[in-house]
């Protein structure tokens, strides 16, 4: 997590299978999927943003503009 002009951004990435995120599924039950956390996000002028693969694993970056006196 770190500050960077003005905005709060946290990376959540892992080595695991990946996924085309052109293809991602809805979300299901009390989970909160990819759609949830961009829909989120934009709620307060953020972005999330995907980058994945089949076998080359998963990094999701969420960013969050700070208000005044935050930064």
């Amino acid at each position: 997590m770190g500050l960077y002009d003005g905005r709060a951004e946290a990376t959540v990435q892992d080595d695991g299978v990946g996924f085309e995120p052109a293809v991602v599924q809805p979300a299901r039950g009390h989970r909160f999927g990819l759609q949830v956390m961009r829909e989120r996000a934009g709620e307060v002028g953020g972005a999330v943003e995907v980058h994945s693969a089949p076998g080359e694993g998963t990094r999701v970056v969420i960013s969050i503009p700070l208000g005044k006196g935050l930064a």
